[in-house]
């Protein structure tokens, strides 16, 4: 997930090359010089032993400055490219080292297209393995020969399931491209040539580097987390929860709440991660832990819940709250709840909701609990 304008980012980032290049051209030796007989000429006196009115400093107040021999000068040797040479070296083994890491092409297993453009990819990889709130960047050669795009890892590799998933919204350009790539749809506005029109034959090229740390990871360093999402970006926290239905007694019992705040503008999005959701309850009413996890869903239309969610998921029904939520006044009901409690707050979603959420951690708060906000925006 990221903001728009990545062709920019990309290729104005890469401008390091250039100030590299300028670093290294100013190290070669013999562009700087430094005077060698400073004992016989004195600088800012002339040759011949013409006298200087105004001397440099540091000789005082002395009214002339008399030299009787010409300045020499030798090179310094150059020490710069140490510090030049030696990150750029780290840099092109760590370029490397992901390049060699990341050629290795994943295979697509299968793709679920979910409502409100969003669809679920469910690869392969040889070795792979993630943690939850990491994520990946995703590469596809045909779509564009740089853009490596992030996505979270929402699935992980099991002993019965060798896939990791990822969700994507795919109403930005390239995403668009990659949904009709995959589809092979070529009637589509987005569609690309394929290179061969037979799908027994036809392979789709992807690549993926990674994974890589997020925010999220931190969720288990406190008894008492909320996760507030925007949109797609309850991806972090659905991937964390999907760990955690596969967790025993051993993790839970760290646990002492875990609220889950989703916001999102279209009923159907809920949709997206509703099997996961009542999946998750269900296990943990199983184990007797069902009170550490509570769900609220915010819908910020006027779309009818009712009507997406219906009688297939009662649990969720029951959690939609409409319109956006008074942040002061959540996070005030749940330190009441936890008194001198350190309360971890991840926030994933547009920059004004991440924003807000921080804004309001950094109020002071009674009960003696204590927020500590962290949040990651697209």
């Amino acid at each position: 997930m990221q903001s728009g304008c990545y062709d920019i980012f990309w290729y104005t980032h890469r401008l390091f090359i250039v100030f590299y290049l300028l670093l290294l051209i100013h190290a070669i030796r013999g562009v700087l010089k430094q005077q060698t007989n400073l004992h016989s000429h004195t600088p800012g006196c002339h040759y011949n032993n013409q006298s200087v009115p105004w001397p440099e400093p540091e000789h005082g107040d002395r009214d002339t400055i008399v030299c009787d021999t010409e300045p020499y000068f030798s090179t310094i040797g150059a020490e710069s490219w140490l510090w030049v040479g030696t990150p750029l070296l780290i840099y092109l083994c760590d370029t490397a080292y992901r390049w060699c890491k990341c050629r290795q092409p994943v295979t697509v297993v299968h793709v679920r297209e979910h409502p409100s453009d969003c669809i679920e990819l469910q690869l392969k990889k040889e070795g792979f393995s993630a943690k939850p709130g990491q994520y990946i960047l995703l590469h596809c050669p045909e779509i564009s020969s740089f853009e490596w795009h992030p996505y979270t890892v929402t699935s992980f590799p099991r002993a019965h399931k060798a896939t990791f998933g990822i969700h994507i919204r795919t109403r930005g350009d390239w995403a668009g491209q990659l949904k009709n790539y995959l589809q092979r749809n070529q009637t589509d506005s987005y569609s690309l040539p394929l290179r061969n029109t037979d799908p027994l034959l036809y392979q789709h090229r992807l690549f993926v580097d990674g994974p890589f740390g997020g925010p999220s990871e931190d969720i288990l360093r406190y008894r008492v987390s909320v996760l507030i999402a925007g949109g797609i970006g309850v991806t972090p926290f659905t991937a964390f929860l999907d760990w955690l239905r596969f967790q025993g007694n051993k993790v839970l019992k760290k646990i002492d709440r875990i609220y889950l705040i989703w916001l999102c503008r279209e009923a159907q999005s809920f949709l997206w991660f509703a099997d996961l959701l009542c999946d998750i309850h269900n296990k943990l009413w199983e184990l007797g832990h069902v009170h550490i996890f509570e769900i609220r869903l915010h819908i910020t239309s006027n779309t009818s819940v009712q009507s997406v969610l219906g009688d297939s998921y009662p649990l969720l029904s029951k959690s939609v709250i409409p319109g956006r939520p008074d942040w002061t006044g959540v996070l005030r009901d749940i330190a009441s709840c936890h008194r001198r409690t350190d309360i971890g707050v991840f926030c994933c979603g547009p920059k004004q909701l991440s924003r807000c959420v921080e804004r309001v951690c950094q109020e002071g708060w009674q009960h003696g609990a204590q927020f500590y906000c962290h949040h990651e925006s697209f």
